[in-house]
């Protein structure tokens, strides 16, 4: 039990750090010709156990140690707390998601923006219901249009095509047959 407590103690006083990489490997040895053999994640704090040469040797929370190069992290001063320990860290202003065409998220807007609970759920034409979400384009990659579903084969949609604006179509009119993905709202 006394060991326990010193230990405790010992690990409350050791100098402290948070990783400011997305995700930085943890090296078996000072060097990143030797193993992986965990990481640690942006904004972790870690206790710093040792220092030798711009690499440090680190226990994250999982208390798995490892050495990573310094340059992973930023070490608190003597007044700091441990990364998020105090105060407000986060603000979540809404919980939503976006729907993107592609994977490179920097070449357009996102198609939509749903709840962050929403799934997305392939139906048939037949089992449309109102309300229901309609992905156009040649494949589930390649998404160029998204729609409304109103019910009776008809959806709303906002349209390039003339004339330009937001309209209502019916699903069984060129271009509209080939739409992709509809999915259930």
């Amino acid at each position: 039990m006394i060991l326990f407590l010193a230990l405790a103690l010992t690990a409350q006083r050791s100098p402290g750090a948070v990783v400011v990489m997305p995700v930085a490997d943890m090296y078996s040895a000072p060097s990143q010709d030797s193993e992986v053999v965990s990481q640690a994640t942006f904004a972790a704090s870690v206790v710093v156990a040792e220092e030798k040469s711009g690499w440090v040797k680190v226990r994250p929370p999982d208390n798995y140690p490892g050495w990573m190069p310094l340059t992973a992290l930023r070490r608190y001063s003597p007044d700091d707390h441990p990364y998020a320990s105090v105060g407000k860290a986060v603000k979540v202003e809404s919980r939503f998601a976006n729907v993107n065409r592609e994977a490179d998220l920097t070449k357009h807007q996102p198609l939509l923006t749903l709840p962050f609970e929403a799934t997305l759920d392939r139906v048939e034409r037949y089992k449309l219901r109102a309300g229901d979400l309609l992905f156009f384009g040649d494949s589930p990659q390649k998404i160029t249009h998204t729609g409304m579903y109103l019910g009776h084969g008809k959806f709303i949609h906002d349209t390039p095509l003339s004339p330009p604006g937001v309209q209502i179509s019916r699903l069984g009119d060129p271009p509209w047959t080939n739409f992709s993905l509809p999915a259930g709202g």
